[in-house]
């Protein structure tokens, strides 16, 4: 059950049924949490919500899996709006961290990194155990409601714009990202040598390749980075 749902959420995230809105309103401080129209399978509040029933029956790594799965999920869903993907939990972090510098009050930046930086523990403590259940209830469970929330006060304020933090970040971090273009998910570098082409050239691509036009692309670019690599290291 537990492996099943994991795979799960990864796909339904990955695969971006939820777009244009963020899947919870604002954590409710009793009771469970509400939807915009209905309860969504496996959404961050419904892995939040099974974390609760975790805690009756006293399990630490799972209740902590939970708050993992649920924040890191919010985040997630949170990119696919705006076309985004995040492959790995270090470039997580590095988004995080961006969105805590440039997307919320001076007066939250610590909180929010700190929240983070919770949710990352509740992960470790999924995989070693090394913190009781009390640890877990009294420490990393607000964290998890303040990150989600956090996230949904960006996207309601309309703070969060993807080509200003493409701008910003570094080109080591950046080119982790996927990002969606023409129902495809490509590498950011492959995104941005396609946007610096113009519409002559697009059309081109269009015409002598069709609908395989992108993945033309993105060999020839594969080419040329194994030449450059090659030449790099005649020198």
């Amino acid at each position: 059950m537990f492996s099943y749902l994991i795979r799960q959420s990864a796909r339904q995230c990955s695969t971006g049924t939820i777009v244009g809105k963020l899947p919870f309103m604002k954590f409710m401080r009793m009771g469970d949490f509400l939807t915009k129209k209905e309860e969504i399978t496996d959404t961050p509040p419904s892995l939040y919500n099974w974390r609760k029933s975790l805690k009756i029956e006293r399990d630490s790594m799972l209740a902590s899996e939970n708050l993992w799965l649920s924040g890191s999920r919010q985040l997630n869903v949170f990119l696919d709006i705006y076309g985004l993907h995040c492959p790995d939990e270090e470039l997580m972090t590095d988004i995080v961290l961006y969105l805590a510098d440039n997307c919320v009050d001076e007066n939250a930046q610590r909180t929010l990194k700190f929240s983070w930086t919770s949710l990352l523990l509740a992960q470790d403590n999924a995989r070693d155990g090394d913190f009781n259940l009390r640890y877990v209830k009294n420490f990393l469970i607000r964290p998890n409601e303040y990150f989600c929330d956090s996230l949904i006060k960006i996207y309601e304020s309309n703070r969060f714009d993807r080509q200003t933090m493409l701008n910003k970040l570094p080109r080591d971090i950046k080119d982790k990202l996927e990002i969606k273009y023409e129902g495809k998910w490509i590498k950011c570098n492959v995104f941005e040598y396609i946007n610096g082409l113009s519409e002559d050239e697009r059309n081109g691509l269009i015409a002598k390749h069709g609908d395989k036009w992108i993945e033309f692309v993105i060999e020839e670019l594969k080419k040329s980075k194994k030449v450059e690599e090659r030449r790099q290291n005649d020198l």
